[in-house]
């Protein structure tokens, strides 16, 4: 057997561990006023940190308490505050023998991954602080679909992802960041023939991104067993979230159709994100034809007009049009910086965007997506709905990668 792939743990396995979590968490009960023993702090060990302060919260207050929400959230960011300026200013020390061994894997062609509790921010700088920053790839784990179950994850609405990656080195990696994320893995399956699914994204002069989507890839071949798919009918949906390209492969498109079919209570979201060479006229009619909602850009609302042959329209014409062409209930379209237009129920609005340096344009149109599902599933008012899903875009398009770490207070101060 060849080993491809060895993946490492940081804390305590690479990185020494000086118990500087645990010591900054108790700098931030302290300072949050929470008097809490230290048999209980050691009982919420390995849980997250967010997750820990809004129960320690409803455990000293009550979570109907006017003020709960609030207090968590100021203590969870205290401690993030904490925990990153500790690092910053405390050397950051490697394990006995972990830099030669990784590089002994690294002289033998032997890819390294590390895994971590830590989040995004406090990652990079254990990275910089080592030095291990230096001749990392630029590989993110992401895809529309993902980024958007991430994305409503954070939001607190429960995901049933359903995918599929190959057994290589690149499957072993997105289960564990799939993992790492917080979603289950329970529906994501391995498939023996084909790798798991990769994209080249290239950033052009303007500013927008073109995507080299390598096929066939596992993603074409996802399944579920008779038992998965009774989990996911008792589970109930109130949504049924896909995409263009994935539903190329007749074996996934077979599997979304058998899916509408057995929740018929379900509403279905299609997120358009047509990507030259993958997409057909048949399959995006067979599509809007399923679904409850529609979401594209202005450029898509062209590329439709030109498949269905139609004359080009101001976008409030398209959504009539497409609501009665395909009895949909809404349609919104979203036009970058500038905000998006949405048609819903028979009444229409135009919401302003927000205007921010651009950092990384990928994955922008996934964290509106569930800004903007979000929104519907909690009967936000229209415009509050349309409003919260263009910050979540705009905090994401000047972060770097597809899913930047986020916390709603940031998203609403943009």
């Amino acid at each position: 057997m060849t080993v491809e792939l060895v993946i490492f743990d940081m804390a305590g396995t690479t990185v020494r561990d000086k118990k500087e979590v645990e010591t900054c968490f108790a700098k931030a009960l302290k300072r949050s006023g929470l008097n809490i023993s230290e048999e209980r702090i050691l009982a919420l060990q390995g849980w997250a940190k967010s997750r820990v302060f809004h129960l320690l919260w409803a455990e000293q207050i009550g979570d109907d308490h006017p003020e709960f929400e609030e207090k968590a959230e100021t203590s969870y960011t205290l401690f993030r505050k904490i925990l990153e300026n500790h690092y910053k200013e405390h050397p950051v020390v490697p394990q006995p023998f972990a830099e030669e061994v990784l590089m002994w894997l690294k002289d033998n062609n032997i890819k390294t991954a590390l895994t971590t509790g830590f989040y995004r921010e406090v990652t990079d700088i254990l990275l910089k602080q080592l030095g291990w920053n230096k001749g990392l790839n630029e590989d993110y784990i992401g895809g529309a679909a993902f980024n958007f179950s991430v994305h409503v994850n954070i939001l607190g609405h429960e995901v049933y992802f359903i995918s599929a990656v190959g057994r290589d080195s690149r499957g072993d990696l997105g289960l564990l960041s799939i993992s790492n994320y917080d979603l289950s893995t329970k529906y994501v399956s391995r498939v023996k023939n084909y790798p798991t699914g990769y994209v080249d994204v290239t950033i052009g002069i303007d500013g927008f991104p073109s995507y080299n989507i390598h096929r066939p890839a596992a993603y074409d071949f996802p399944s579920l067993t008779s038992e998965q798919i009774n989990d996911i009918i008792s589970f109930k949906p109130d949504w049924l979230y896909f995409g263009t390209v994935q539903q190329m492969s007749a074996t996934a498109r077979e599997l979304t159709c058998n899916l509408v079919e057995l929740l018929p209570k379900t509403r279905c979201f299609y997120d358009m994100n047509l990507r030259s060479g993958h997409y057909t006229k048949d399959l995006v009619k067979e599509l809007l034809m399923s679904s409850s909602i529609l979401k594209l850009n202005d450029g898509e609302v062209r590329i439709c007009c030109e498949l269905f042959n139609k004359k080009s329209m101001e976008l409030k014409d398209f959504c009539r049009w497409s609501v009665n062409a395909f009895e949909l209930e809404g349609v919104c379209i979203t036009k970058g910086p500038d905000g998006c237009v949405v048609y819903l129920d028979g009444e229409y609005i135009e919401s302003s965007g927000y205007k921010v340096k651009v950092v990384d344009p990928v994955g922008a149109g996934d964290a509106f997506a569930a800004g903007f599902l979000h929104g519907l599933s909690k009967n936000l008012k229209l415009n509050k709905t349309c409003d919260f899903a263009n910050r979540l875009g705009a905090f994401t398009i000047k972060n770097k990668g597809a899913i930047p770490d986020w916390k709603i207070e940031e998203v609403l101060s943009n």
